[in-house]
């Protein structure tokens, strides 16, 4: 390591180890100038960076020939007339995928729609049996109440005709016990009216 005294380090002695790192492939840091020509961070800092700004600035003063420079222009016209080819040629393919893509979408948009028409028209006339058949079972409610009464009307009337049938009977009954005793009688008078004579 060739290290030296701080004060000793001149932009000169900066931008030539910076050159020769540089041509070394080495990559140009405030360790890497330190490293050959000491000095601080602080003093190499600046001379790096002015050592940077005029390579830079030697590299922007090359002159380029005109032939080279037309064969630029030439070069850059033929890729730029290619890349503009070649895009306008990808944008009629997503264009033209697009329109397809958006057809298909479309359609599927407008099977949607009819499906959900007839899905609301089935509804409506779901909703339309359904009232229809509430109708019907009010109907049949109504029908079965009023059977319902008129089964207790003769539910009872068949009650009150069974409660005189048996009454009818006890009265049956009793008349032919009567019936049996004035029988009875009539034979006993009978018998007499023969034993007098």
């Amino acid at each position: 390591m060739n290290q030296k005294r701080r004060d000793t380090v001149t932009q000169a002695q900066v931008s030539k180890a910076a050159e020769q790192l540089t041509a070394d492939g080495k990559s140009v840091s405030m360790n890497s100038v330190r490293e050959i020509v000491g000095g601080s961070f602080t003093t190499l800092g600046p001379m790096i960076k002015h050592w940077k700004n005029e390579r830079q600035s030697a590299h922007h003063d090359i002159a380029i020939p005109d032939d080279i420079l037309e064969t630029m222009k030439r070069v850059t016209a033929e890729l730029w007339q290619s890349a503009s080819q070649q895009a306008n040629e990808e944008v009629e393919k997503i264009r033209a995928e697009s329109q397809v893509k958006s057809e298909q979408l479309e359609a599927e948009v407008e099977e949607f729609q009819q499906e959900v028409q007839r899905l609301e028209t089935q509804s409506t006339e779901s909703d339309a049996k359904a009232k229809d058949l509430e109708g019907q079972i009010d109907e049949k409610d109504k029908v079965i109440c009023e059977l319902k009464a008129e089964t207790a009307v003769l539910q009872s009337r068949v009650e009150d005709k069974d409660t005189l049938i048996h009454e009818l009977k006890d009265q049956l009954t009793q008349a032919n016990q009567k019936i049996d005793g004035l029988q009875a009688e009539l034979v006993s008078i009978a018998k007499q009216s023969q034993a007098k004579k």
